[in-house]
């Protein structure tokens, strides 16, 4: 199995060509209507707004799109066309780039059991980043009107010789997922105050970790 971050090199090296028909499903099957109707307070997508997108499919097809999102709740990028229509990338996508609010890009692969990632950090250890979000529903006590919004649900992983573990941003959960090298790694946090509420903290953390023998 190829590594995940061989994905990565070659949508930052490929020529993508722009698609005005996109037929992106086995077989050239046509996308499908997104699910995405009902309201909710808050966005269920990484760039609210519309983004230009590189798309690599596991056919091998390579496709820049206009106006395209990603969906952290269903976990698909989302398409519209010139009239407006949106419509679902189908599971055939195996990486693509796209901006955040911020303009920053970010690149995701799919891995074989987590889905789309985002690699913070390749090295003898890897650091994953999956976005997600859960829908939470609360009921006014008086008039049962019921409201919902979406939270953000992210998730870290370390890759280890093609194995993933999940760990929680601390230095509780970082302390037990490296194991004989905990001690040297509380130190690092204790001395250097990195933010582990960040993916910068948390990359230099690990950037210490890979260097240690």
């Amino acid at each position: 199995m190829k590594s995940i971050f061989t994905c990565l090199f070659f949508i930052s090296c490929l020529k993508l060509a722009t698609a005005q028909s996109v037929t992106v499903g086995p077989g050239g099957k046509p996308l499908r209507v997104s699910a995405m109707k009902e309201a909710t307070e808050g966005s269920p997508y990484f760039n609210d707004a519309y983004s230009e997108s590189n798309i690599k499919t596991v056919g091998n097809k390579e496709l820049l799109l206009k106006l395209v999102k990603y969906n952290l709740y269903e976990q698909q990028l989302e398409y519209t066309d010139e009239q407006g229509n949106v419509f679902a990338i189908q599971d055939s996508t195996s990486s693509f780039a796209i901006s955040d609010a911020n303009k920053i890009l970010h690149s995701f692969t799919k891995h074989p059991s987590l889905g789309f990632v985002e690699v913070l950090l390749d090295g003898k250890t890897g650091l994953l980043k999956k976005y997600g979000v859960k829908k939470q529903t609360n009921e006014d006590f008086y008039t049962k009107k019921k409201t919902s919004k979406w939270i953000a649900q992210n998730h870290y992983y370390l890759l280890k010789v093609n194995e993933t573990e999940e760990f929680q941003p601390s230095s509780k959960g970082i302390a037990k997922a490296v194991g004989d090298k905990k001690d040297k790694i509380l130190t690092y946090i204790k001395n250097e105050g990195p933010d582990l509420g960040t993916d910068a903290g948390l990359i230099a953390v690990f950037k210490y970790y890979n260097g240690l023998n």
